[in-house]
């Protein structure tokens, strides 16, 4: 009898080790896929610069950092002593990022940045972000855009377009304001941006 119950235990016992190892196996899979695409804001801008230029996009890399791999980047970080103030401040204030690279396949031309840009910021502006920061220097464009409603006191998502030759750069982020802040004024002239 007792042989029996101590096969009937050692089963379950069995049974529960191998149920563990498939729902911990699925939820590690399904975490290291996260890791390599990027979220619904950098996904949505880099659509809408597909539609806008009417050429395949191919990518070359694209991950999604979250707070289960930013935490110990920061935790790191503050062991290190050669690590820069400014490199601690922008640590602190990720709290997630995409990264997308793609390159823009045109047959024989190059990608028209006014045009491309003018038709993302157009969806963008659809969808409630504001184009902040528009910097063009020969070929290479810059673009960072905010949600319309936003706050200093808040976390703040924000999106960022690079567009170099037929290279482009799409971040999206959530960023916490008052380190950013600080970053910002260690470079800025004094009362810039107001009292911080």
């Amino acid at each position: 009898m007792s042989s029996n119950k101590t096969s009937h235990r050692g089963r379950r016992f069995l049974l529960w080790t191998l149920g563990t190892i498939v729902v911990t196996s699925f939820l590690l899979v399904f975490a290291v896929s996260r890791i390599f695409r990027v979220d619904r804001n950098a996904a949505r801008l880099r659509d809408d610069f597909v539609q806008s230029v009417n050429a395949s996009v191919s990518c070359q890399v694209q991950f999604n950092l979250g707070p289960a791999v930013l935490a110990p980047a920061r935790l790191i970080l503050g062991l290190v002593e050669e690590v820069p103030p400014e490199a601690r401040l922008a640590i602190s204030a990720a709290r997630r990022a995409s990264v997308g690279v793609y390159t823009i396949d045109c047959a024989g031309g190059s990608v028209d940045p006014d045009a491309l840009f003018d038709s993302a910021t157009r969806k963008m502006d659809a969808r409630a972000w504001s184009r902040i920061v528009a910097v063009r220097d020969g070929d290479e464009s810059v673009m960072i855009y905010l949600p319309r409603e936003w706050s200093a006191d808040d976390e703040v998502n924000l999106c960022i377009a690079v567009c170099d030759g037929q290279e482009l750069v799409l971040v999206s982020a959530r960023i916490r304001t008052e380190p950013l802040l600080a970053l910002a004024s260690m470079h800025l002239p004094a009362n810039f941006l107001g009292p911080i």
